[in-house]
């Protein structure tokens, strides 16, 4: 709590030792655990978990490793990040771990990418000067990917992944770097002309991706903690006849691209869950992406969020600019002390506990629709992700892409074109309702705000953003609202469903063009007991309109009529609204 990079919530529970009324480890019986979230995001610098907060009681940790960087200049792509997953047995309750978040690769010497750092969770032996002790201090790593170079153009396969027990080998198969695996760093392959001017460093190394063939190597994309011991490891090359990309760092790091063909890219690092026999790991797994991809164990966690761990793709922005890798990311979860009595639950939890938390912070916000980056920085607070931002002259065929969204009639395409499984429902009181991919959007008209609505895609187990509008076809809801007094209206209806559009056009990224989201009309919403369907014949939101909640361009133009109506349970009709939509990122 506090600290740079880091955040926590926390949720009253009766499970945990002492739930049963045994004595627990450190306290007296019967006491309830409280279970705890504490987030470490990229900071460039160490951080640290006081294990005075678990009481000794496991730890449950969730690790995502940062994306290898792109070309500036050639349309490549990154390795991406791995992820891995573990229990952690804790020997007491004092001291730290120290946790590693590795940040991500981007373009380096001639535009060449470069390899990202490692994600890590080590004991407090972990001191950033000495390499040795620093890798026998490891409790479980996420590799890192390696940088791409131009022999890949138009792949999705150029930098090779990093995680698993190896990380994956750069393209193409004659040039490209070897991974890192659990016992050594990828081999170097120098198969052609050119040469690597680094020496050993060309190699993968324990905690170090490989420097690529050419020269003019330094620091430019290289992702931290490569270079910390020194060294130009992990970095881009270009010249002495050949360039290519950076390997990725890992429990051993990837080694760099070479030549032969020219243009080698960087190989991924090896992810670890080998625990340290101080702190012994259970119930451990860890994973390797495919190429820019993060592997789908990762993508699917409920700590997954944004477009951390992907490969950084050419002029395509992963939440840190165009070229750049996504950002590595750690969770951990556990049950701290309680304060006795066991019991249920104090309040509600999961999506429905956060965006509960979110209308008592909006409804007292005092925003007007326009506030448009206030609206959303508050929406992104409670662990949301705004991918749509329609209203009057902004909704269907005038909505235009935004990376991210920051104003008014804008929807967020690296997001729709990620693949990202959305995160789905949890904790509405009608347990029906959970589990399911889930869209929620907060309304404003004027200086008024009305209150969040929600969406659940029931016909779906799991979704990406795209796959809510493509292919383009009715599907099926439930639908909760919760207005800004804290009213709630359920009509436990199984007949809400949404076509945005039967005439939208969408790619299979779920959008028509960069510059306008629908070919033709669209609805951006719901109506509890019924269909909506943005295009003719309808329906509308305007049929039953006292259970409807959106926008919509209903069979005419982003400016008409239809779109001059704001619909919260009754029409309004006004200019001045927006809406902003969201999915999870917890």
């Amino acid at each position: 709590m506090g600290r740079p990079g880091m955040s926590a919530r926390f949720i009253a529970t009766a499970s945990g030792p002492g739930s049963l009324g045994g004595a627990g480890a450190g306290g007296g019986g019967g006491g309830a655990g409280v279970y705890t979230e504490k987030t470490f995001n990229y900071t460039g610098g160490a951080q640290t978990f006081d294990l005075g907060d678990t009481n000794g009681t496991p730890i449950t940790a969730y690790l995502f490793g940062p994306g290898g960087g792109a070309e500036a200049d050639t349309n490549t792509r990154g390795g991406a990040g791995g992820y891995t997953t573990g229990v952690i047995n804790i020997p007491g309750n004092s001291g730290q771990l120290k946790i590693i978040v590795g940040g991500h690769g981007g373009p380096g010497q001639q535009n060449n990418g470069s390899g990202a750092g490692y994600t890590g969770i080590f004991t407090s032996d972990w001191q950033g000067n000495s390499v040795s002790t620093d890798h026998n201090a490891s409790i479980l790593l996420a590799g890192g990917g390696g940088g791409s170079a131009n022999s890949s153009s138009g792949s999705s396969h150029g930098g090779g992944a990093g995680g698993g027990s190896s990380g994956q080998r750069g393209n193409p198969s004659n040039s490209g770097g070897l991974p890192g695996t659990q016992t050594g760093g990828g081999q170097y392959r120098q198969t052609g002309g050119g040469y690597c001017t680094s020496g050993d460093q060309c190699y993968g190394q324990s905690l170090r991706g490989g420097v690529a063939c050419g020269g003019g190597e330094g620091s430019g994309g290289v992702g931290w903690p490569n270079q910390i011991y020194g060294g130009r490891y992990a970095s881009a090359a270009g010249g002495n006849g050949c360039n290519a990309g950076g390997g990725g760092a890992g429990y051993y790091g990837g080694a760099g691209g070479a030549s032969s063909p020219n243009g080698g890219n960087g190989g991924g690092g090896s992810g670890y869950i080998g625990g340290h026999p101080s702190y012994p790991v259970e119930s451990a797994a860890t994973y390797v992406g495919n190429g820019e991809t993060p592997p789908a164990e990762g993508r699917n966690s409920p700590f997954y969020s944004g477009q951390i761990s992907w490969g950084g793709r050419h002029s395509h922005n992963r939440g840190n600019g165009s070229h750049q890798g996504g950002s590595g990311k750690v969770v951990i979860t556990y049950l701290a002390p309680g304060s006795g009595g066991g019991g249920a639950p104090t309040g509600p939890v999961g999506i429905y506990g956060r965006i509960t938390q979110l209308n008592n912070a909006l409804a007292g916000a005092g925003y007007s629709y326009n506030n448009y980056q206030s609206i959303i920085n508050k929406i992104q607070e409670y662990n949301f992700m705004v991918i749509g931002t329609p209203r009057y002259g902004g909704l269907a065929e005038s909505m235009q892409a935004q990376n991210p969204p920051t104003t008014d009639g804008r929807f967020y395409r690296s997001e729709f074109e990620s693949g990202s499984t959305i995160e789905n429902s949890s904790g509405f009181e009608n347990d029906t309702y959970n589990g399911f991919p889930y869209l929620g959007f907060v309304g404003y008209k004027d200086s008024e705000y009305f209150g969040v609505a929600s969406m659940m895609y029931r016909d779906y187990n799991s979704r990406s953003l795209a796959g809510l509008f493509y292919p383009s076809q009715y599907r099926n809801l439930y639908t909760h609202v919760l207005n800004a007094n804290g009213t709630t209206r359920d009509e436990g209806s199984t007949s809400a469903r949404t076509h945005y559009s039967n005439n939208q056009q969408p790619n299979s990224n779920g959008y028509y063009q960069s510059n306008r989201f629908a070919a033709d009309d669209g609805v951006w919403g719901f109506n509890m007991v019924g269909s909506v369907d943005g295009n003719s014949p309808g329906p509308y939101l305007s049929a039953n309109n006292s259970y409807s909640y959106g926008c919509e361009n209903a069979n005419s133009g982003d400016t008409s009529g239809t779109s001059q109506r704001f619909y919260w349970g009754g029409q309004y009709n006004t200019t001045s609204y927006c809406f902003f939509f969201f999915r999870g990122t917890a």
